[in-house]
């Protein structure tokens, strides 16, 4: 079970930072997620974007290495560490970003990307959970 908390608390964070990473190599760093072409969308504050950039690349950083330092040797309080990651990372989305509230309508655009590496963190905390007891 501890490997496989590993292994999909690491994919968790490379599905959050791999649209990021995209934007990033396209010469795109402060796109938002949510722009559709022939949609206008409202003027950002300058440098919002860099924020939101730095916030979701320095917390992967350190969900991946609590991931693959003290969850691997199974100490119990990088569990935690990581639950913690994942609500700040959680919170912040979700109370800033509306259409994050729409994921669960199928028909509409949210943050399906984020959602995703959500359920797939929680389902290596789970793993983590179950391991502990």
């Amino acid at each position: 079970m501890r490997k496989a908390s590993v292994v999909l608390l690491t994919l968790s964070y490379f599905v959050l930072v791999n649209g990021r990473i995209a934007r990033l190599l396209h010469g795109r760093p402060f796109v938002s997620e949510h722009v559709m072409p022939g949609i206008a969308m409202p003027a950002a504050q300058p440098g919002a974007a860099a924020w939101e950039n730095a916030l979701i690349f320095s917390l992967a950083f350190v969900g991946v290495v609590l991931a693959l330092i003290p969850l691997r040797r199974g100490e119990r309080w990088a569990g935690w560490t990581s639950a913690a990651v994942w609500a700040v990372l959680g919170g912040t989305r979700f109370a800033t970003d509306p259409q994050c509230l729409q994921v669960l309508d199928v028909h509409r655009h949210g943050c399906h990307t984020f959602v995703i590496a959500l359920v797939v963190a929680v389902a290596g905390l789970v793993c983590i959970a179950i391991k502990a007891y």
